[in-house]
C-alpha cells in the first residue's frame, strides 16, 4: 500500500476530493476500469511523470499546484485515445513515480474510439469527423488572417465574429476539409501533370552486341581486359555481346513518385469525406461540395490507372524534395498538397489523443467570443450596465496544434470593466479578468485554484466603494461527445454545484478572506444542431450544451452571452 495517494483518476475536472467520483491508481494494478464521461483527469504528485506509450510525449498539466496534506499535487488531462482505444496495444499511460514504474492500461467503459461502439463504426466516424473539424476550422480561420487580414498569426476578435457568421452560413453544405481544398485547386492540373510526366535516361551498363556500343567507361574497359581472347570477336565471344553503357527511358523518379503517392492518398482521403459527410446526410448529395469531391475522386481513379504507374514505385518516408519539386511550377503544386495531406495525417493521429484539450479550447475561444462580443453593445441588463475593454485583444492561433490546443494562452480578451447606467452618467463597478488555465499561476487569486480543474477562469474584481463582492467564475469545458453513456444533465449539474462548495470550503479554510467561487459547464453534444442552456435550478451550476460541429457554434456564443448576463447580474 502506498503511504501516499500518489496517482488518482477523477471522472470530471472538477472530481478532486470526492471518494465516489475517483479511483486511486495503486502499485502492481495493471488496469483500471472506470465509466468514461467525456473529460476524466488525473491528479499526481509533482514528482511523477506520465506518458504516451506511442510516442512517448509527457502528459499536459492543468492549472497551478496544489497542496493537501499529503503533499503537493498537480491535475493533468487525459487523453481521450489512451482510453477509448482498448484494443490497441498504445491505450496506455506510463507511470514513473515513487512507487510506480511501468505501464497502467485503462478500460473506459463508454468512451468513443475510432472504430467506434460494439462494431458500429459510423459513430467513431462522426466523432472523428468532427474532432478534426475544430482544427479545420481554426486553419481556415488562420489561412483567412495571413490572405486577407494581413495579421500573420494573430486575428482581432470583430474579424473571428465575422468568420463564425460566414461558417453559420455553409449549414447547407458539408464541412469544409482539406480534400475539398485539392480538388478545388488540382483537378484540372493533375491530369495535365499526369500525362506529361517528367522522365529522365538512366544510364546502365549491360550486354550488347559489338556493333551497337556507342559508349563505354572505365567498368566496361576493365571488364573487357578481364575476357578471354587476343581480338575483339574472341573476346565478344559467339554471341558477339561486350560490355557497354545504354541509356532508357523511365518514369521512376522521386517527383513522380510523389505523384502516384498523392493519387492514392487523395483517393483514400475522398471516399472517406464522402462516408462521413456526404453519405449520412442526403441533403448533401447535390451540393458543390460533394460534387466536387466525388468528381476529383473519378479524377484520381482514372489516372491512377496509367500503365506508367506500374513501374514507378513508392516514394520513401521522410526525403527531402529534390530541385524538381521544388522549383518545377506542375510538381511544385502537388508538393505543396501532399506535405499537407501528410501533415494531416500525423496531426489527425495526435488530435484524437488530445481531443479532450481541443474541447477545451473550444469552450474558451466560445467564451471570449462571446465576452467580447458583449463589450461591443452599447447597453446591457435592461439598460444597466455597459462593457468596455481596456485593452485591445486578438485571438493568436499556433501555426500546428500543440497537444491537441490551437490557441495561445495570451489570446484572452480583457480586462474588461463594467459600468453601471446611473441616467446620463455611467460608474465603474466591477473588473472582469480572463484567466487561462495555464496562466493561472500568475494570478494571485487563480494561482490557488488548482485542485477545480478549471479551464477557463473569470475574476470579477471590485472596484473601491462600489459595493460588489469579488467572485470567480470557474469555466469547465466536458467533452461529453466522446462518450455514449453520459449521465443526465441533472446528475453532472448536482455533481459540480457539490464539488464548487466543497472546494469553496477547502480553499476557504487556507485563505479566509478568498473571494466566492461560481462556475459553469460547457458540454459539447455529438447530435445537437442547436445550443441550449440547462439550470435545474437557482442553487446549481448551468450546463451549457453546445454542439460539436463548428458550423452551429454562432448560436452557442448567444446562449453564453445569456448566461453571463444572468450570473453576472446576481453578483453585481
Amino acid at each position: 500500500m502506498f503511504q501516499k495517494k500518489e496517482i488518482q483518476l477523477h471522472l470530471w475536472p472538477w472530481s478532486v476530493g470526492e471518494p465516489k467520483e475517483t479511483i486511486e491508481v495503486r502499485q502492481k494494478q495493471k488496469k483500471i476500469t472506470f465509466p468514461f464521461y467525456g473529460s476524466p483527469v488525473i491528479s499526481a504528485l509533482t514528482e511523477t511523470k506520465l506518458f504516451l506509450p506511442s510516442r512517448y510525449e509527457g502528459f499536459i498539466s492543468l492549472g497551478p499546484k496544489y497542496r493537501t496534506a499529503e503533499g503537493e499535487y498537480r491535475l493533468y488531462e487525459a487523453p481521450h485515445g489512451v482510453l477509448a482505444d482498448k484494443k490497441n496495444e498504445n491505450s496506455g499511460a506510463i507511470i514513473h513515480s515513487l512507487s510506480i514504474r511501468g505501464t497502467i492500461f485503462f478500460e473506459a467503459k463508454g468512451a468513443i474510439g475510432q472504430k467506434g461502439v460494439d462494431g458500429d463504426e459510423n459513430i467513431g466516424e462522426n466523432l472523428k469527423s468532427v474532432v478534426l473539424g475544430w482544427s479545420q476550422f481554426f486553419d481556415d480561420m488562420l489561412e483567412r488572417a495571413e490572405q486577407g487580414w494581413h495579421k500573420q498569426n494573430k486575428i482581432p476578435w470583430s474579424s473571428v465574429l465575422k468568420f463564425l457568421e460566414t461558417v453559420r452560413d455553409q449549414n447547407k453544405s458539408p464541412r469544409m476539409a482539406l480534400i475539398i481544398r485539392i480538388a478545388q485547386e488540382m483537378r484540372r492540373k493533375l491530369p495535365q501533370t499526369v500525362t506529361s510526366l517528367r522522365k529522365i535516361l538512366v544510364r546502365e551498363r549491360r550486354l550488347m552486341s559489338v556493333d551497337r556500343i556507342s559508349e563505354t567507361d572505365n567498368c566496361c574497359l576493365l571488364w573487357y581486359i578481364r575476357q578471354s581472347g587476343n581480338t575483339i570477336a574472341e573476346k565478344a565471344g559467339y554471341r558477339q555481346e561486350l560490355l557497354g553503357v545504354s541509356r532508357r527511358e523511365s518514369f521512376d523518379t522521386q517527383e513522380n513518385r510523389v505523384v502516384k503517392d498523392f493519387l492514392y492518398r487523395c483517393i483514400i482521403e475522398a471516399a472517406r469525406y464522402i462516408k462521413t459527410e456526404i453519405l449520412p446526410n442526403p441533403v448533401y448529395e447535390n451540393s458543390d461540395r460533394a460534387i466536387q469531391v466525388k468528381t476529383f475522386k473519378n479524377i484520381c481513379t482514372v489516372l491512377k490507372r496509367e500503365p506508367l504507374f506500374e513501374k514507378i514505385s513508392m516514394p520513401v518516408p521522410g526525403a527531402s524534395p529534390n530541385y524538381v519539386l521544388q522549383n518545377d511550377y506542375r510538381y511544385r503544386e502537388i508538393w505543396k498538397w501532399y506535405q499537407k495531406l501528410l501533415k494531416r495525417e500525423e496531426e489527425e493521429d495526435k488530435y484524437w489523443d488530445w481531443q479532450t484539450r481541443g474541447w477545451a479550447d473550444v469552450c474558451r475561444f466560445l467564451i471570449c467570443a462571446a465576452l467580447w462580443e458583449l463589450t461591443q453593445r452599447k447597453k446591457n441588463f435592461k439598460g444597466k450596465f455597459v462593457f468596455k475593454e481596456l485593452l485591445r485583444s486578438a485571438l493568436h492561433i499556433f501555426q500546428e496544434q500543440r497537444a491537441g490546443s490551437k490557441i495561445s494562452p495570451d489570446s484572452m480578451p480583457g480586462p474588461i470593466v463594467i459600468l453601471k447606467v446611473q441616467g446620463i452618467k455611467k460608474r465603474p463597478v466591477a473588473l472582469i479578468e480572463v484567466v487561462h488555465s495555464d496562466y493561472a499561476n500568475r494570478h494571485p487569486y487563480t494561482r490557488h485554484l488548482g485542485r477545480t480543474g478549471g479551464h477557463l477562469y473569470l475574476v470579477l474584481r471590485p472596484v473601491e466603494g462600489s459595493g460588489v463582492s469579488p467572485r470567480i467564475i470557474i469555466v469547465w469545458g466536458v467533452h461529453t461527445a466522446g462518450s455514449f453513456q453520459v449521465p443526465s444533465w441533472k446528475e453532472m449539474s448536482t455533481s459540480a454545484s457539490q464539488a464548487i462548495k466543497r472546494h469553496e470550503i477547502i480553499i476557504g479554510d487556507s485563505y479566509p478572506d478568498f473571494p466566492r467561487l461560481s462556475g459553469i459547464v460547457v458540454a459539447s453534444d455529438l447530435q445537437a444542431k442547436d445550443a441550449d442552456v440547462y439550470s435545474p435550478s437557482p442553487e446549481t451550476l448551468p450546463i451549457i450544451q453546445v454542439p460539436a460541429d463548428y458550423r452551429y457554434w454562432e448560436d452557442a456564443v448567444i446562449f453564453l452571452q445569456v448566461v453571463f448576463e444572468e450570473l453576472l447580474e446576481k453578483m453585481v
